[in-house]
């Protein structure tokens, strides 16, 4: 198996040479980065994400950074996808002489390719070769893969330490890779969305979670002590979502699963949590053939919790509903 990664900076670039210039800036200036090719295309690929699909949001956080970067005042954005965007833009402007030079390390880490390792450990054995495209940007405090590209923010990548950059690209490459994943029956997206969150992110997370948690808390995608109270009290929280599944599949209640995992990237510290779970009790092997597959992965910490606590967090009735949202016997 050869690994072949193709870096495009063409985005960076075009974020730098709109702001290499000693003349002011107007908002007309900084809609010309979002008319290149590049910005056009990180829109198209992450903004529906975080709920900024028009060139205008970004044009308007963008130019906004920019005016905190001159006028040298603090960023008091509440909205924390918002805040996000502007203090990516804001620390790549004030540290904007050695940019260059923080590209130069993130591509020497990326060409080690030092991630690769625990990328793979915790996925099914791939005999052929594989091509990963990374596209690094100017955009918010994050990292996403869409669309078969990883897309990586200069900016959140030069605050991670070489261990944490690498246990990043670990995390996104893992979903970049993972290409199996169980295809349901349509109609039941709420639960599907949700098993599919905590499987992908917990998968990933195994690869990651030890290095990088911090960042959940630390870049505001989390509120404080959320964190260790999820690593400490998993069965808590699943006791919680198996009763809104529950409710969900039996009663036809409008249960929103895929909120609650997502309320303070919840999703993280639990999908990690039964993935560890699972591989401590029945090992690796066994945590590696849930990859891409939500339901088995939901099904084997059930199995866990049983053997290791005579606990079921999910009835036979839950479970049969389940096999049949997803057409198959497990």
């Amino acid at each position: 198996m050869k690994v072949k990664i193709n870096l495009e900076t063409k985005g960076i670039n075009c974020f730098y040479d709109l702001f290499n210039t000693n003349k002011i800036l107007e908002k007309k200036d900084v809609r010309k980065l979002f008319n290149t090719p590049s910005y056009e295309k990180m829109i198209d690929l992450f903004g529906h994400n975080v709920g900024l699909t028009e060139k205008e949001q970004w044009i308007d956080l963008f130019y906004k950074a920019y005016k905190l970067y001159l006028s040298k005042n603090k960023n008091l954005e509440e909205d924390p996808v918002k805040k996000s965007v502007v203090e990516s833009v804001l620390w790549a402007l004030n540290n904007f002489e050695n940019l260059n030079k923080h590209v130069d390390r993130i591509e020497e880490i990326i060409s080690r390719e030092d991630f690769m390792k625990n990328t793979l450990k915790y996925l099914p054995n791939i005999n052929s070769d594989i091509k990963i495209d990374i596209e690094l940007y100017i955009f918010m405090y994050n990292a996403c893969v869409e669309k078969g590209v990883v897309l990586l923010d200069a900016s959140f990548a030069t605050l991670l330490s070489d261990n944490q950059l690498n246990a990043l690209l670990s995390h996104e490459l893992h979903h970049y890779l993972k290409d199996n994943c169980q295809k349901p029956k349509e109609g039941y997206e709420e639960i599907t969305n949700a098993l599919f969150a905590l499987e992908n992110e917990g998968m990933a997370d195994m690869c990651s979670f030890e290095d990088i948690c911090f960042i959940y808390e630390y870049f505001g995608f989390m509120e404080k002590g959320i964190l260790k109270d999820c690593l400490n009290n998993p069965v808590r929280y699943m006791r919680k979502f198996s009763k809104m599944l529950q409710d969900r599949l039996v009663l036809n209640k409008d249960i929103k699963l895929n909120s609650f995992l997502m309320r303070n990237q919840i999703v993280h510290p639990l999908g990690y949590s039964i993935g560890k779970y699972i591989e401590d009790i029945f090992g690796i092997d066994e945590l590696r053939n849930c990859a891409g597959k939500p339901l088995e992965f939901l099904l084997k910490y059930n199995d866990a919790l049983k053997k290791d606590i005579n606990e079921e967090l999910f009835d036979e009735e839950i479970i049969e509903k389940l096999k049949n949202i997803y057409g198959k016997t497990i």
